[in-house]
């Protein structure tokens, strides 16, 4: 159990690299210095009109964490060399793509690869768009949908075992697509 809490401890600090901290007046509301700019300071932090009540930073960082820790247990399943979450438009979400993998291209051409795929389906009257799987010479490539605004990417070994592999993504996917709707619903 100690391993595990310091695992977490080195992702969140790992994540929070990644992101740039998240939200630096959240920061200076637990440090006491409330508001975004120095003559804000002790008045509170300004209200956002497009913010519904009961919205905040920290709801917003427990689903964060959740999708990072749902993609950091992914990444840790056998045969799969690291895994992503981007939206269907080609953003990231969060990853654990290697150093010298740009994410951004990873995300940008997977959403591509999806996009197309799903509408080769339609077009040849398949049904459902289900995966896609590229394979090369060093590995496959799997991209499954994870609800409505999101797609689950994940780097395998080529002599990987599809069943095993495929079977965590559809169980991560419905976490994924659990904590964007969560998301989009707060």
């Amino acid at each position: 159990m100690q391993s595990i809490d310091r695992r977490h401890a080195h992702r969140k600090a790992d994540g929070d690299r990644r992101r740039g901290g998240g939200d630096p007046r959240d920061d200076a509301a637990q440090r006491g210095e409330h508001g975004s700019h120095p003559s804000q300071r002790g008045q509170g932090r300004p209200v956002d009109r497009r913010d519904p009540p009961g919205r905040g930073g920290a709801r917003v960082t427990d689903l964060w964490g959740r999708l990072e820790e749902t993609i950091e247990e992914l990444s840790h399943v056998t045969d799969i060399k690291s895994a992503a979450v981007v939206r269907r438009d080609g953003l990231v979400v969060t990853h654990t793509l290697p150093e010298g993998v740009d994410p951004k291209i990873v995300a940008a051409m997977t959403a591509a690869i999806v996009g197309t795929s799903e509408m080769a389906t339609i077009q040849l009257s398949q049904g459902r768009f289900v995966r896609a799987i590229v394979e090369s010479d060093h590995g496959k490539l799997l991209s499954l949908g994870a609800g409505e605004e999101a797609l689950l990417v994940a780097l395998v070994y080529d002599d990987a075992n599809l069943g095993l592999v495929l079977m965590a993504m559809e169980r991560a996917a419905k976490q994924v697509e659990r904590i964007m709707q969560e998301a989009v619903s707060a």
